[in-house]
């Protein structure tokens, strides 16, 4: 028999999607503060909060009639019709919330309007889904929620919750995620009557980020920006040294609502994949304001997703704002002693320094110059100086030829590379444990990771055929193999190398494949660059980056309008086969072989970090060495 639920069932219906715990409560009452209007909310919790929980504002408050008519569901103030739906500016809209969480709990709402010039407002009392009392009671302008004994009707729900500490800290997780998303509210949160997080509300984003995440996370930030007609994006991406094994100092907000995007996260990770460690995943904080009318919020029972008109659009801006903004950072750890923490500098300072005018092939270590990372606002230079690179520094000896080269090829030339003094001799002394390069530079030792430098030089001559944005660091022409390899691969790889432009891409990089057949391919040639120290695999590095690419990267970037996919994917193709390829520790080097390494690895736009993110190279401070001697 079919029959109609009563409205206390429904309601208990509704709370299980809404009110999944403690942590639920706290976002839906926080929101509903935030969409009053609030400048200023107070958060009290006792224990993992189900015991207690309270949310104070002062926000527009609610008249009597209002302050009941809350507890009904699909009561709202956010929408009126269904066309609203397309176009929301608010947090909440459906109007559950609160019914969903009084079906639950012991739920006391005490309000008053903000303009009322009585001090008397209204408390509304209610207990798993019913009404207890309503009645007049002094109030301050705005609305208190204290909610009691969650799930205290329901059970069964009890036994899905966590451990005190673990609900506790999804509440911390959920509060921090409000008060980065809304920086111009002051958010006070406590527990058991000691303040856990305060957020001052002066609308400054870094300073909620060092609110919630603590100033080191704050310190170690880069900020970058991007805007189009509909859509802008603002936000902080940490500095590639300062990864996490997990996800969950990302945080993404759209018009002011915390989300969870696939989309974002690819762009991010994309965008810094080569300059983070495998396993490791990048700090990153983007708020995007996008027209209500190009976003969809009403697509998951917690909001916490959303789904985005152009979703191409929102990936290209993120990757690329994130990209430009990062492109020129590179660090360097410098281990000052012994058994003193590992520190992080960059080119601002002189922490490491870069071979000038001759480490190259043919001369071995000479003295050069340092170069400083360039000025804001830099403008176009004459030929016959030095060019400005967005994507990195090139070494003081080859600036006049490069220069040359850019301005013939009518390459924009902003952001300069300056030349400044201070002579630096730059000198391989040893190969240690037939891994590392042991070098000297001015005060400092030098260890090079051989395999980490390689796998860099590899990576980067395989782009800069492709890409033309740039000097030619490294001489990479093409070798014929004697005997052509067939490749076996998936029909969608097959179908993908059909297409001229596609096998264009690879020929750029120095790679001749031709289809061979419905699911396998012809490898004609490689880059030159691959064979020029022992200990690599050309070929197979080849074959086993082949085999590897996916068949759903592969569909998309076959799909109509998603050829921008392609430059990552080609990114991520390089990083495989210059690993495959690149000198394997254990390998013994010649003297030469060694000079000539360190000199391509000089010559690279990014010497610090091999395509997987990590180091090349570690400085170790004269200053540093002489104290664990005690000779200070």
């Amino acid at each position: 028999m079919i029959r109609l639920l009563d409205d206390e069932t429904i309601n208990k219906i509704a709370a299980g999607e809404v009110i999944e715990r403690p942590a639920s409560v706290v976002k839906e009452l926080v929101e509903n503060s935030i969409d009053a209007g609030a400048r200023r909310v107070v958060i009290e919790v006792r224990g993992s909060g189900r015991e207690f929980m309270r949310v104070t504002d002062d926000g527009c408050g609610m008249t009597r009639d209002d302050a009941v008519l809350a507890f009904e569901r699909h009561a709202t103030s956010k929408i009126v019709h269904a066309g609203d739906l397309f176009s929301i500016s608010t947090l909440g809209f459906r109007g559950e919330a609160l019914p969903s969480i009084a079906s639950v709990a012991r739920v006391e709402l005490l309000t008053r309007p903000a303009a009322s010039p009585s001090a008397v407002g209204t408390r509304v009392e209610i207990e798993g889904g019913r009404r207890v009392q309503v009645a007049d009671a002094g109030a301050p302008p705005g609305t208190t929620v204290t909610v009691r004994d969650l799930f205290f009707n329901t059970p069964a729900r009890l036994k899905y919750l966590r451990s005190d500490a673990t609900e506790f800290q999804r509440v911390c997780d959920i509060v921090m995620r409000l008060a980065l998303a809304h920086p111009e509210v002051a958010i006070k949160f406590s527990r058991d009557g000691h303040q856990v997080l305060t957020s001052p509300g002066r609308g400054d984003h870094m300073a909620a980020i060092a609110a919630s995440f603590g100033t080191g996370v704050a310190k170690s930030l880069i900020r970058f920006a991007a805007g189009e007609s509909r859509m802008e994006i603002m936000g902080f991406v940490g500095r590639p040294d300062f990864s996490r094994a997990r996800r969950d100092a990302q945080c993404f907000f759209v018009n002011g609502r915390s989300i969870w995007s696939a989309v974002l996260q690819r762009a991010v990770d994309n965008a810094l994949g080569r300059l983070i460690p495998q396993g490791r995943h990048a700090v990153a904080f983007i708020w995007l304001n996008v027209d209500p009318s190009c976003v969809d919020v009403n697509v998951h029972p917690t909001k916490r997703e959303v789904k985005f008109e152009d979703e191409a659009g929102v990936y290209r801006m993120v990757f690329n704002a994130i990209h430009s903004a990062v492109q020129s950072f590179t660090a360097t750890p410098s281990i000052t002693a012994p058994g003193t923490r590992v520190s992080i500098s960059d080119d601002s300072g002189r922490d490491i320094y870069r071979a000038g005018q001759g480490y190259t092939a043919r001369q071995g270590y000479a003295t050069g110059r340092l170069l400083e990372r360039p000025a804001a606002g830099g403008t176009r230079r004459a030929a016959n100086e030095a060019p400005e690179l967005d994507a990195g520094y090139i070494a003081a000896g080859h600036v006049r030829d490069a220069a040359a080269n850019v301005t013939d090829a009518g390459v924009d030339t902003r952001g300069l590379a300056r030349l400044v003094e201070g002579d630096v001799t730059i000198d391989v002394l040893a190969q240690f444990k037939m891994s590392y390069i042991v070098a000297e530079a001015g005060d400092a030792l030098v260890l090079i990771d051989q395999h980490a430098a390689h796998e860099r030089v590899i990576y980067e001559g395989l782009l800069e055929r492709r890409l033309r944005g740039g000097p030619e660091l490294h001489e990479s022409p093409t070798q014929p193999l004697l005997i052509p390899i067939p490749i076996p691969v998936t029909p969608v790889i097959a179908a993908f190398f059909e297409d001229n432009k596609n096998r264009d891409e690879f020929r750029k990089m120095g790679f001749d494949l031709e289809p061979f057949g419905r699911d396998s391919l012809l490898l004609r040639a490689v880059p030159a660059i691959l064979g020029r120290f022992p200990g690599g695999g050309a070929s197979e590095a080849v074959v086993d980056a082949i085999q590897s690419l996916g068949d759903h990267e592969m569909v998309e970037t076959m799909a109509a309008g998603a050829r921008d996919q392609l430059a990552p994917r080609l990114e991520r193709f390089a990083a495989q086969v210059a690993c495959k390829a690149a000198i394997k520790a254990g390998i013994m080097l010649a003297a030469e072989e060694m000079r000539q390494l360190v000199a391509d690895l000089l010559l690279c736009r990014d010497p610090y970090s091999c395509p997987h993110g990590r180091p090349t190279l570690i400085r170790f401070e004269l200053d540093g060495i002489e104290k664990s001697f005690r000779r200070r």
